[in-house]
This record gives C-alpha cells, sequence and structure tokens, in this order.
C-alpha cells in the first residue's frame, strides 16, 4: 500500500514524514523520462504480443494506440489479477510487467476502449439480464424492465 493512502499519512506526523520525504527525492525530467520509455516499452511488448504485431483492435481494427486496452477473452479478469497481483485491482505497468514474467500466457486479445465496453455491457446483461424486452403478457408498455 501506497504512503498517500495510509491512515498515518492523514495524521500531522504523516504529513511531516511525507513533506520530508518528498523534499530529498524530487524526480529529475530525465528519471521521469526514461520511466516513461520503459511503461510505454513494456506497454508495446505486451500489446504486440497479444496483437499479433498488428497492434490494432481485434473486433474493429482501430489502431491508435492510446485507445488500445487488454483483455481477457475468458472474462476471468477479476480472477487472473488476483492470481497475478494478489489483489483484484491493479492495472497498468505492474500487470504488464507479471504477463511477461508469466511468459505471455495465452487468454488475451487487444481490443479498443469502445469494443471493450460493448463486450463488457454485453456480459452484463447475460448475467443480470439488463435487457428491455417486453413482457409477454398484454401489449402494453408496462411488462418493460431495465
Amino acid at each position: 500500500m501506497r504512503l498517500s493512502q495510509t491512515k498515518y499519512s492523514r495524521t500531522d506526523k504523516g504529513r511531516a514524514t511525507r513533506k520530508r520525504y518528498d523534499v530529498g527525492h524530487v524526480r529529475s525530467a530525465a528519471y521521469r523520462m526514461a520511466h516513461q520509455r520503459y511503461r510505454l516499452g513494456r506497454r508495446n511488448y505486451v500489446f504486440q504480443h497479444y496483437s499479433h504485431g498488428t497492434m490494432r483492435c481485434a473486433s474493429c481494427g482501430f489502431s491508435d494506440t492510446r485507445a488500445l486496452q487488454l483483455d481477457h477473452i475468458a472474462d476471468d479478469g477479476a480472477n487472473h489479477r488476483r492470481l497475478v497481483r494478489g489483489t483484484q485491482r491493479g492495472a497498468g505497468i505492474g500487470y504488464y510487467v507479471a504477463l511477461i514474467r508469466l511468459g505471455l500466457p495465452s487468454g488475451f486479445q487487444v481490443l479498443c476502449a469502445n469494443c471493450n465496453i460493448i463486450k463488457e455491457s454485453k456480459r452484463r446483461s447475460k448475467i443480470n439480464c439488463f435487457c428491455l424486452t417486453p413482457s409477454v403478457k398484454g401489449g402494453d408498455n408496462s411488462g418493460w424492465r431495465g
């Protein structure tokens, strides 16, 4: 857990400790640029692998890398993150590094943000039955659910 997320960091003593830490650990512009290159390099490496070298959405072919996302084909993302990271939350560089350490296992695809949301919406509508279907009884709209 990061220091900024703990109860201690909200106390006066915690704030003072954080302030002393920040003064001595200012990140230089060169460090930030190198870290950004590292993060993008890991992300692109993973996306190149799972998009079979095309860096395109598997569904619609969209190619703007800013909107591409990694998708679990079997819709078991939360379970997989628990196994890999020890928590349901967490994506980004830590997740990409974990996938690389595991040898880039199968079961992933690259989707654009739009297709990923559509896929999730379809999955949730099957589970929760949030479909707009008319009631079998009667012909009015009183049977619509949503």
